[in-house]
């Protein structure tokens, strides 16, 4: 296996070992897990590493695809989770590739909301999942939030505008680079990475 992998399945059991040393026990992916182009080995060493961490049983693990997943539109390389996800492979893992899914970890639900709605209207589908949802839930997105900063520090003028009432406990959005909150949303931020 190439050193750069190595590296990566090394950060990536690092982000699992300090989320247990502070004393939590569920880890939320915001997409951009691989990329488009996944290599057999990578995606070994990546399916390797997520049933280790899934047969702990430590942690609940809930991952959704970004752009960087993305094959083409409606395939993402995560798709091979996803089977194995519905396939009841998982024992504490929960992935959401091609549409939304609602997981409940310890009374808390989570939207796991994946997806890019250029041209479509996201808030009216995030309205109709969260009222699904048996409590104000924690959203999981990869999205460019208008208003954002770039990774190069500019403000991003294009991208999707959230509703700031949708009754969403927090969203927790993967896509940009850079820790920041969500422009016009009072409980939801940019991971950074």
């Amino acid at each position: 296996i190439p050193n750069y992998l190595d590296r990566q399945i090394l950060a990536m059991k690092e982000v699992f070992r300090l989320t247990k040393e502070m004393g939590h026990s569920t880890v939320v992916i915001s997409g951009d897990v691989a990329e488009k182009d996944l290599k057999l080995h990578e995606r070994d060493a990546l399916l390797k590493t997520l049933l280790e961490i899934d047969e702990s049983g430590d942690f609940t693990t809930l991952i959704i695809s970004g752009n960087h997943d993305m094959h083409a539109r409606g395939y993402s390389a995560l798709r091979f989770l996803e089977v194995l996800y519905r396939k009841n492979r998982f024992k504490s893992t929960h992935v959401a590739v091609e549409s939304p899914a609602i997981v409940t970890v310890r009374g808390q639900d989570f939207l796991l909301f994946p997806g890019f709605f250029e041209g479509k209207d996201i808030n009216k589908a995030l309205k109709s999942w969260i009222r699904k949802c048996k409590t104000p839930p924690v959203v999981l997105m990869h999205e460019v939030i208008k208003g954002a900063v770039s990774d190069s520090g500019f403000k991003l003028e294009h991208g999707v505008r959230i509703e700031p009432d949708l009754g969403a406990l927090y969203f927790a959005c993967g896509d940009l680079h850079i820790h920041q909150k969500l422009h016009g949303i009072q409980n939801g931020f940019y991971c950074g990475s």
